[in-house]
């Protein structure tokens, strides 16, 4: 018998890095779309860019939308609040949205947990919204706060879950944090189907067995 299955967490914000002057995303992926987003977008480089002239931060961009972190130990430039440790910082232009997503690693049950939360001094809203594949799994639009969302998703291997960000017309003071934890099965211990079938063909070959011996002792 196989071994139940355990859980296994994805953070976009930890998987998020810098390395050897290249950002990397792990399980997730960055990219940004023009006009209605209908479940695609286009990748973002993923060569070291500068965020407003701060070398301590890193990031992917395309004119004023981006996706950035602070290194470690850099949080809360002064006079600001944009990067706080556990938050991606999100940015959009005017009609260009960001969009972050996560990629299923294998089929399988996964959940979705996390939220957006204004960090610029003088927020002017922006437009937030959740698709798996094409199909909306939620959409709102803020100024200032926070927005949080919890959701269930079937997905195939390769399946992408989108996290978008929109400028909800004027994109000036619309840095967002954005946090998402995704909690899915390891599906390494459940059975392949052609295990299923001859675990069944077991049982039914035990279920004889059984039978035949208190024939035996009748």
């Amino acid at each position: 018998m196989a071994a139940p299955a355990s859980a296994t967490s994805y953070v976009a914000y930890d998987q998020f890095q810098l390395v050897d002057g290249a950002v990397q995303t792990g399980d997730f992926a960055v990219g940004y779309f023009t006009g209605a987003f209908a479940g695609t977008a286009t990748a973002y480089p993923t060569t070291q860019a500068q965020c407003s002239g701060n070398a301590g931060i890193f990031c992917v961009r395309n004119g004023e939308a981006s996706v950035a972190k602070a290194a470690a130990g850099t949080y809360d430039p002064p006079g600001t609040s944009f990067f706080q440790a556990g938050f991606l910082n999100l940015h959009a232009d005017t009609g260009v949205g960001t969009v972050v997503q996560f990629v299923a690693p294998t089929a399988g049950l996964y959940s979705f947990a996390g939220g957006y939360q204004a960090h610029d001094v003088s927020p002017t809203g922006v437009d937030i919204a959740g698709y798996v594949g094409a199909n909306q799994a939620f959409a709102d639009t803020f100024t200032g706060g926070a927005r949080s969302f919890n959701f269930d998703a079937s997905l195939t291997a390769g399946q992408r879950v989108s996290f978008i960000l929109g400028a909800a017309g004027n994109y000036t003071y619309d840095s967002t944090g954005f946090a998402l934890t995704v909690t899915g099965a390891d599906v390494g211990g459940v059975p392949e189907p052609a295990t299923w079938a001859m675990m069944i063909v077991g049982f039914f070959g035990l279920g004889s067995r059984v039978r035949s011996r208190h024939r035996i002792a009748a």
